[in-house]
């Protein structure tokens, strides 16, 4: 048993190596950007009336916008006053050129972005959710990646803002996902990835419509990114050009996203992909054995110490990383997140492996 526990802790040791390799805390500089090539936003809205108001002034407030600009906002059926709010907006910004339009076929957030980026032809595309803001560099950013790169896709970071009782953990954990997208796409092997600040070039735009065609309610991002090959996909993870979103509202609600994300990984095409995750989840089956060790064995003293290393081990990296994002790792938060994250992740898989629906926007048992 003592050997079991020693090899995953070399493995877990490996993985923060290995991220630690891949992950830059330093700034890029902010050049400015010459390209004036059209730019068209696509925005799937589904009962977004309090958010979409803030999304649309945080877009008009960068500091780079081409003067071929269209901003496409599709109404998903919403259940509130999101399809008025948009009308509202449009007349507001009339700069913006902004467009909407009330989904005609179907349901759900991917036949939505289909609707909206019809007869797109040219120059760049850039994804958001609705209920997010951009930071004011966000548009500027993600294309000077493009350009730099030569890319065909940039991701950004996507933050969560809240920093106080149960949600900060949420917040932490979320960060942590970006930490790992952010390394496995400098690796050039993406395995997450996340729509929510995406820009591509319109000559992608065939691979991203056929993302849309899984089998899965979410997923179209990954799917977009593990299609394209080495060298044409690019990150910007830096605050400057993150969007920033509340954290989910219960933990109810936290629960159903994960859920969503869990289930898509059964698509994956990627070896990579399907291998990461299941020695996630392998080792995190291994930690929440080991917790229980303590209670069952005579002598627990070794196996204490090995928790313990885990913590710090944590501690160390997050407090590392999380610098990057002005966020303060603390040693507390170090230590229920390392009791925790393994139980929620074994749970989650658990969940989702079994095929538990979960509700989204408002639609339930969604699978």
């Amino acid at each position: 048993m003592i050997w079991g526990f020693l090899i995953a802790m070399a493995l877990w040791m490996a993985i923060f190596l290995f991220i630690n390799l891949n992950v830059s805390i330093e700034a890029s500089e902010i050049e400015p950007n010459n390209d004036n090539q059209c730019l068209t936003i696509v925005i799937a809205a589904r009962n977004e009336e309090g958010n979409l108001g803030s999304l649309v002034k945080s877009i008009a407030n960068q500091t780079w916008l081409p003067t071929q600009l269209e901003i496409r906002i599709v109404d998903d059926h919403s259940e509130d006053g999101t399809y008025e709010e948009a009308l509202a907006l449009k007349r507001s910004y009339e700069h913006l050129n902004i467009c909407v339009d009330m989904l005609k076929e179907g349901g759900g957030k991917k036949m939505a972005l289909k609707q909206g980026l019809l007869n797109v032809s040219d120059g760049l595309i850039y994804l958001t959710d609705a209920d997010v803001c951009l930071n004011p560099n966000a548009l500027l950013g993600l294309s000077n990646a493009l350009n730099k790169n030569n890319a065909m896709v940039a991701f950004g970071v996507v933050l969560m803002t809240e920093q106080k009782g149960w949600k900060r953990l949420m917040t932490l954990e979320n960060l942590n996902n970006q930490i790992i997208t952010e390394a496995f796409i400098s690796f050039q092997r993406p395995i997450m990835a996340n729509g929510a600040n995406m820009m591509f070039r319109s000559k992608t735009l065939g691979l991203y419509i056929q993302s849309l065609n899984s089998g899965t309610v979410s997923g179209d991002d990954v799917f977009f990114a593990q299609s394209l090959t080495q060298g044409q996909v690019v990150e910007a993870f830096d605050q400057r050009y993150a969007v920033i979103t509340e954290s989910p509202k219960s933990f109810r609600a936290f629960i159903n996203q994960r859920i969503r994300w869990a289930a898509k990984s059964t698509n994956y095409e990627s070896t990579l992909s399907k291998f990461f995750g299941a020695l996630i989840l392998g080792l995190n089956l291994v930690f929440v054995f080991m917790m229980l060790a303590l209670f069952l064995v005579q002598n627990p003293g070794w196996i204490l110490m090995l928790l313990v290393f885990k913590v710090l081990l944590e501690y160390s990296f997050h407090s590392y990383w999380f610098r990057k994002y002005q966020i303060e790792h603390k040693l507390f938060d170090a230590l229920i997140l390392s009791l925790v994250y393994p139980v929620y992740t074994t749970v989650i898989a658990a969940l989702a492996i079994l095929g538990v629906g979960f509700s989204w926007k408002g639609r339930s048992n969604i699978r």
